[in-house]
């Protein structure tokens, strides 16, 4: 074989490089697409997406579900105002196990219409990351494939809730020809006595359920996308300091300003994802915090009506948030574990075999992670599987001396 074929064959060996590397990168913005897309799809119904350009201008399902939202509050309102007219005292408790539901839908159109462009970016962001993995892609793609199967799989146990909230309901009504209310509220101008009226109503209750559910999974798809998103950005510093180490082995096979040039890399990689991470805080923690708030008092109550008032689609709603809180209580454990993980790879690292001034720079790193920010309910307590417990106890212990004291 002559030179010039020597180097024809080197050509085409470094192209079909290149090309597994831009198929890989490929692979991995596609699977990063169809999770985009997995989180619009329930977007869609309220006239929401990712994008910079979103304006609630002229958006007729933005302001539908608004509206209705708005409807739904004063109904509430006016049914507690009934009550107290009526004298019935006891039935104005019922009223408060719906608050948590309008709250939650509220407050995740808030956070949408606040934060879209800070939801947007972090994708985007994530997708710079993806494109300069190198040949961490295929790994990171597989990742992102196995991710997209948990939350379909939190979507299904949180749509199952409405199932469950209109089972009974329509059992009633179907096979025993009685109105039994979706929600325990009145509406003005309608009388649930009659079919009409009945049907009515409860349509407009099945519309609401479902702008609250696809409402929550819009914006909590978004809150697990980006914890997500956090884990795989200590992939790519754990590749990248496994790198480092190997550069310092071997100091032959690069100079000195490079692999100092490689830590401060890894350094700006570190500080983007404290960044990350801050910006998630920033966009979740109030929306968090009062949802726990709002869903906490209202599970009570639902527990309190189901087993005191027979008010059997109260299961279904206290469902639906006892699966929110959890899976909220999941990953705020998780942004722990990755925490604990990035100390792991920093302090099993083969700094020691740096030079004096890397180590300064790599002590520093370390101190630096030591600080990472977590997730919390607000001033209250962090947000994490231990916490869900200790409130699923607290639900239960409120709930027994409700029904005891009332």
């Amino acid at each position: 074989m002559n030179m010039d074929e020597v180097k024809d064959l080197v050509k085409k060996i470094k192209s079909r490089k290149v090309n597994d590397a831009a198929n890989n990168t490929k692979c991995e913005r596609e699977a990063m697409q169809e999770i985009i897309d997995f989180i619009e799809f329930f977007g869609k119904v309220l006239g929401w997406k990712c994008s910079y350009e979103w304006t609630s201008k002229r958006n007729v399902r933005h302001w539908f579900a608004v509206l209705l939202l708005s409807f739904f509050w004063s109904q509430i309102i006016y049914t507690q105002i009934m009550h107290c007219v009526n004298g019935q005292y006891k039935r104005i408790l019922e009223t408060f196990a719906v608050y948590g539901g309008a709250a939650s839908c509220g407050l995740r159109i808030r956070c949408y219409v606040k934060f879209n462009k800070e939801i947007t970016a972090l994708h985007n962001f994530s997708f710079k990351i993806t494109r300069q993995a190198g040949s961490l892609t295929e790994q990171i793609e597989k990742q992102q494939r196995r991710n997209l199967k948990v939350y379909k799989f939190i979507c299904m146990a949180e749509i199952s809730s409405l199932m469950v909230f209109s089972y009974n309901p329509l059992k009633s009504f179907f096979f025993r020809g009685e109105y039994f209310s979706l929600l325990p509220i009145e509406m003005i101008f309608i009388d649930q006595t009659e079919l009409t009226g009945f049907l009515i109503a409860n349509a407009l209750m099945s519309v609401m359920g479902v702008v609250l559910v696809w409402s929550s999974m819009f914006v909590a798809m978004n809150f697990v996308a980006s914890i997500s998103n956090y884990s795989i950005l200590v992939d790519v510093i754990e590749y990248d300091i496994r790198q480092l180490d190997t550069f310092w082995e071997n100091p032959t096979t690069t100079s000195l300003s490079e692999r100092h040039m490689f830590l401060r890399n890894i350094c700006q990689k570190c500080q983007d994802k404290d960044n990350f991470i801050a910006e998630v805080k920033n966009i979740f923690d109030e929306t968090i915090f009062f949802y726990f708030s709002v869903v906490y008092i209202s599970q009570i109550v639902c527990l309190y009506e189901v087993e005191m008032e027979n008010w059997m689609p109260g299961y279904g709603l206290a469902y639906g948030m006892f699966v929110e809180m959890l899976f909220h209580c999941c990953f705020g454990t998780k942004v722990t574990v990755v925490n604990d993980r990035m100390h792991y790879i920093l302090t099993q690292s083969k700094w020691y075999t740096y030079d004096q001034h890397s180590q300064k720079i790599f002590l520093d790193l370390l101190n630096s992670n030591m600080n990472s920010q977590e997730l919390w309910i607000g001033p209250l307590t962090p947000l994490s599987v231990t916490t869900g417990i200790t409130i699923v106890k607290s639900i239960y212990s409120y709930y027994t001396f409700l029904a005891e004291a009332v």
